[in-house]
């Protein structure tokens, strides 16, 4: 669904940005990033921060669209799927970062989650990749949002 669609929907928002907010948020992704790498702490824990990384980025990515999530209770589930339209990532992508999402969400408010080295490997590959990917697309179609 388009954003202009999603905002007649009254699921995102007009908000412009500025850049010190992305500049912040992009900062916050790196120190993300920089906590999910930590070996001594859990592998729940550690994905979890991989998926505040991809989250973040789809944020910074929105917001520098000049939207922001407005639906609350699916604010994650929207704010990854805008990617499709605000980063152009694929549908391939999204599928993978909600399934993070899922898990994620499994792992705060449901049953014990067992996650792999492999699983938490490949998450923190994902989130530096996106905030890569991210980084590269502000600099290409949103410099003004670049410090």
């Amino acid at each position: 669904m388009s954003l202009e669609a999603l905002e007649q929907i009254r699921e995102i928002g007009r908000l412009e940005s500025s850049a010190s907010e992305i500049k912040t948020l992009l900062e916050k992704a790196e120190r993300k990033l920089a906590d999910a790498k930590v070996v001594n702490i859990s592998r729940e824990t550690r994905l979890e921060q991989a998926y505040t990384v991809i989250l973040t980025c789809a944020s910074i990515a929105l917001r520098a669209k000049g939207y922001r999530v407005l639906n609350i209770t699916a604010g994650h589930y929207l704010t990854i799927e805008t990617t499709r339209e605000t980063i152009e990532i694929s549908d391939d992508k999204i599928d993978y970062f909600q399934a993070l999402r899922i898990k994620r969400h499994q792992d705060i408010y449901g049953s014990a989650l067992i996650i792999s080295e492999l699983d938490l490997g490949e998450a923190i590959k994902e989130a530096e990749n996106f905030l890569s990917l991210v980084r590269n697309w502000l600099l290409e179609k949103h410099p003004e949002f670049t410090i």
